[in-house]
Protein backbone atom coordinates (compact mmCIF):
# COMPACT_ATOMS: atom_id res chain seq x y z
CA UNK A 1 0.00 0.00 0.00
CA UNK A 2 1.17 3.05 -0.69
CA UNK A 3 2.10 5.80 1.93
CA UNK A 4 -0.23 9.15 0.93
CA UNK A 5 2.50 11.12 3.11
CA UNK A 6 4.99 10.11 1.15
CA UNK A 7 3.62 11.11 -2.00
CA UNK A 8 2.24 14.20 -0.01
CA UNK A 9 6.09 15.22 0.50
CA UNK A 10 6.60 14.47 -2.51
CA UNK A 11 4.32 16.86 -4.85
CA UNK A 12 5.32 19.71 -2.17
CA UNK A 13 8.96 19.32 -3.46
CA UNK A 14 7.70 19.37 -7.50
CA UNK A 15 5.72 22.48 -6.94
CA UNK A 16 8.38 24.09 -5.36
CA UNK A 17 10.82 22.88 -7.83
CA UNK A 18 8.41 24.44 -11.00
CA UNK A 19 7.84 27.31 -8.96
CA UNK A 20 11.62 27.69 -9.07
CA UNK A 21 11.88 28.27 -5.25
CA UNK A 22 15.12 28.75 -3.58
CA UNK A 23 14.95 26.45 -0.82
CA UNK A 24 13.16 24.29 0.40
CA UNK A 25 11.82 23.08 3.93
CA UNK A 26 10.70 19.46 4.98
CA UNK A 27 11.28 17.31 8.11
CA UNK A 28 13.70 15.07 8.85
CA UNK A 29 11.35 11.49 8.81
CA UNK A 30 13.57 9.57 11.39
CA UNK A 31 12.77 12.44 14.32
CA UNK A 32 9.93 14.47 15.22
CA UNK A 33 9.85 17.54 12.49
CA UNK A 34 8.77 20.08 15.64
CA UNK A 35 12.58 19.79 16.49
CA UNK A 36 14.52 18.75 13.77
CA UNK A 37 13.10 20.87 11.26
CA UNK A 38 15.34 23.22 9.32
CA UNK A 39 15.13 25.02 5.79
CA UNK A 40 17.27 23.84 2.88
CA UNK A 41 20.94 25.29 3.50
CA UNK A 42 22.09 25.31 0.27
CA UNK A 43 19.47 25.00 -2.97
CA UNK A 44 20.93 24.86 -6.64
CA UNK A 45 18.75 24.81 -9.54
CA UNK A 46 21.46 22.99 -12.23
CA UNK A 47 18.82 23.93 -15.19
CA UNK A 48 19.06 26.93 -15.71
CA UNK A 49 21.08 28.58 -18.43
CA UNK A 50 21.35 24.97 -20.52
CA UNK A 51 21.01 25.06 -23.74
CA UNK A 52 20.63 21.30 -25.01
CA UNK A 53 19.06 19.17 -22.03
CA UNK A 54 21.00 15.83 -21.51
CA UNK A 55 18.61 12.46 -21.37
CA UNK A 56 18.69 13.00 -17.58
CA UNK A 57 18.30 16.35 -16.47
CA UNK A 58 18.50 17.62 -12.74
CA UNK A 59 15.74 19.85 -11.96
CA UNK A 60 16.45 20.87 -8.36
CA UNK A 61 19.39 19.90 -6.02
CA UNK A 62 18.75 20.87 -2.37
CA UNK A 63 20.84 19.69 0.63
CA UNK A 64 20.72 20.56 4.12
CA UNK A 65 23.00 19.82 6.51
CA UNK A 66 22.62 21.00 10.62
CA UNK A 67 23.46 19.21 13.88
CA UNK A 68 22.32 19.87 17.30
CA UNK A 69 23.30 18.93 20.93
CA UNK A 70 20.85 17.19 23.37
CA UNK A 71 20.84 16.71 26.67
CA UNK A 72 18.79 13.06 27.59
CA UNK A 73 16.15 14.32 30.01
CA UNK A 74 15.05 10.92 30.86
CA UNK A 75 15.34 7.27 29.60
CA UNK A 76 13.51 3.81 30.16
CA UNK A 77 16.17 1.27 29.95
CA UNK A 78 13.54 -1.59 29.45
CA UNK A 79 11.42 0.23 27.01
CA UNK A 80 14.70 1.78 25.24
CA UNK A 81 12.68 5.16 25.22
CA UNK A 82 15.10 8.57 25.77
CA UNK A 83 13.06 11.74 26.05
CA UNK A 84 15.88 14.41 24.57
CA UNK A 85 16.09 18.25 25.09
CA UNK A 86 17.58 20.74 23.06
CA UNK A 87 18.66 23.91 23.86
CA UNK A 88 15.64 25.73 23.47
CA UNK A 89 14.44 23.25 26.04
CA UNK A 90 12.29 21.52 23.23
CA UNK A 91 11.77 17.57 23.75
CA UNK A 92 12.20 15.24 21.61
CA UNK A 93 11.13 11.44 22.14
CA UNK A 94 13.14 8.65 20.62
CA UNK A 95 13.02 4.74 21.05
CA UNK A 96 16.48 3.21 20.27
CA UNK A 97 16.29 -0.19 18.31
CA UNK A 98 16.95 -3.82 19.61
CA UNK A 99 20.11 -3.68 17.26
CA UNK A 100 22.03 -0.61 19.89
CA UNK A 101 24.37 -2.33 21.69
CA UNK A 102 25.66 0.58 24.35
CA UNK A 103 22.30 2.56 25.68
CA UNK A 104 23.58 1.37 29.66
CA UNK A 105 26.15 4.38 28.75
CA UNK A 106 23.18 6.47 28.10
CA UNK A 107 22.02 8.05 31.24
CA UNK A 108 19.98 11.04 32.35
CA UNK A 109 21.86 14.11 31.96
CA UNK A 110 24.04 12.41 28.80
CA UNK A 111 24.83 14.89 26.01
CA UNK A 112 24.35 13.42 21.95
CA UNK A 113 25.47 14.88 19.50
CA UNK A 114 22.77 14.69 16.63
CA UNK A 115 23.66 15.31 13.22
CA UNK A 116 21.48 15.47 10.01
CA UNK A 117 21.93 15.16 6.66
CA UNK A 118 18.74 15.55 3.79
CA UNK A 119 19.06 15.83 0.11
CA UNK A 120 16.47 16.25 -2.62
CA UNK A 121 17.00 15.87 -6.21
CA UNK A 122 14.39 16.21 -9.01
CA UNK A 123 15.27 14.73 -12.35
CA UNK A 124 13.95 14.96 -15.78
CA UNK A 125 13.90 11.28 -17.31
CA UNK A 126 13.76 12.00 -21.45
CA UNK A 127 11.16 9.97 -22.88
CA UNK A 128 11.61 7.06 -20.54
CA UNK A 129 7.53 6.88 -19.65
CA UNK A 130 8.61 4.97 -16.42
CA UNK A 131 6.11 3.28 -14.28
CA UNK A 132 4.93 5.36 -11.43
CA UNK A 133 6.35 4.07 -8.37
CA UNK A 134 7.61 4.50 -4.66
CA UNK A 135 10.47 2.32 -3.36
CA UNK A 136 11.98 3.01 0.08
CA UNK A 137 15.01 1.98 1.10
CA UNK A 138 16.69 2.18 5.10
CA UNK A 139 19.59 1.19 6.99
CA UNK A 140 20.88 1.66 10.09
CA UNK A 141 24.33 1.12 11.48
CA UNK A 142 25.21 0.72 15.44
CA UNK A 143 28.54 0.89 17.39
CA UNK A 144 29.80 -2.83 18.48
CA UNK A 145 29.79 -3.29 22.24
CA UNK A 146 32.06 -1.83 24.78
CA UNK A 147 32.18 1.58 21.82
CA UNK A 148 31.18 4.68 22.72
CA UNK A 149 27.37 4.73 22.30
CA UNK A 150 26.55 5.56 18.70
CA UNK A 151 23.94 5.00 16.06
CA UNK A 152 23.18 6.10 12.13
CA UNK A 153 19.60 5.77 10.54
CA UNK A 154 19.54 6.15 6.85
CA UNK A 155 16.10 6.80 4.45
CA UNK A 156 15.66 7.03 1.13
CA UNK A 157 12.55 7.56 -1.22
CA UNK A 158 12.76 7.45 -4.70
CA UNK A 159 8.89 8.41 -6.63
CA UNK A 160 8.40 8.63 -10.01
CA UNK A 161 5.74 10.75 -11.66
CA UNK A 162 4.70 10.45 -15.47
CA UNK A 163 4.26 14.16 -17.10
CA UNK A 164 0.56 13.89 -18.99
CA UNK A 165 0.12 17.31 -19.95
CA UNK A 166 2.75 20.44 -20.42
CA UNK A 167 0.65 23.89 -21.03
CA UNK A 168 3.11 26.47 -22.10
CA UNK A 169 0.85 29.18 -22.59
CA UNK A 170 -0.95 28.88 -18.45
CA UNK A 171 2.39 27.54 -17.12
CA UNK A 172 1.11 24.68 -15.82
CA UNK A 173 1.34 21.04 -16.24
CA UNK A 174 -0.04 17.57 -15.14
CA UNK A 175 1.88 14.48 -13.48
CA UNK A 176 0.27 10.97 -12.42
CA UNK A 177 1.14 10.01 -9.47
CA UNK A 178 2.02 5.91 -8.64
CA UNK A 179 -1.88 6.37 -7.12
CA UNK A 180 -2.89 7.18 -10.81
CA UNK A 181 -4.13 10.40 -9.84
CA UNK A 182 -3.40 13.01 -12.20
CA UNK A 183 -2.61 16.06 -10.66
CA UNK A 184 -2.39 19.74 -12.39
CA UNK A 185 0.36 22.29 -11.10
CA UNK A 186 1.27 25.90 -12.10
CA UNK A 187 4.99 26.42 -12.66
CA UNK A 188 6.64 29.91 -12.22
CA UNK A 189 9.49 29.16 -14.30
CA UNK A 190 8.29 28.32 -17.81
CA UNK A 191 12.01 27.49 -18.89
CA UNK A 192 11.57 24.52 -17.16
CA UNK A 193 8.51 23.14 -18.93
CA UNK A 194 9.90 24.36 -22.41
CA UNK A 195 12.64 21.38 -21.32
CA UNK A 196 9.66 18.83 -20.55
CA UNK A 197 7.91 16.76 -22.87
CA UNK A 198 4.47 14.63 -22.43
CA UNK A 199 5.72 10.95 -21.99
CA UNK A 200 9.04 12.31 -19.96
CA UNK A 201 8.99 10.90 -16.06
CA UNK A 202 9.79 12.92 -13.26
CA UNK A 203 11.86 11.30 -10.68
CA UNK A 204 12.08 12.40 -7.19
CA UNK A 205 14.26 11.56 -4.48
CA UNK A 206 14.68 12.21 -1.32
CA UNK A 207 17.67 11.09 1.32
CA UNK A 208 17.16 11.44 4.98
CA UNK A 209 20.07 10.60 7.65
CA UNK A 210 20.68 11.00 11.04
CA UNK A 211 23.09 10.14 13.43
CA UNK A 212 23.62 10.37 17.01
CA UNK A 213 26.92 9.76 19.19
CA UNK A 214 27.31 10.23 23.41
CA UNK A 215 29.85 13.31 23.59
CA UNK A 216 29.60 12.92 27.45
CA UNK A 217 28.74 9.64 28.87
CA UNK A 218 27.02 8.88 32.31
CA UNK A 219 26.44 12.08 33.83
CA UNK A 220 24.16 11.23 36.17
CA UNK A 221 21.45 13.33 36.41
CA UNK A 222 20.95 14.49 40.87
Amino acid sequence: MLNNKILGMAAVVLVLAACGQESVEAPVAIAEPEVVAAPMSETVDVSAGETDAPKDMVVLEAIDMHSAVFTVDAINHETRVATLKNAEGELLTITASAEAKNLDQVQAGSQVLAEFIKTVTVELAKGESLEPTVVLVSESEHAEKGEVAAAAELEAVVVIFNVEEINLENNTFKLKDPNGIVTEYTAQKPENLKKASVGDSVILTVVEAVAISLVVADVAAE
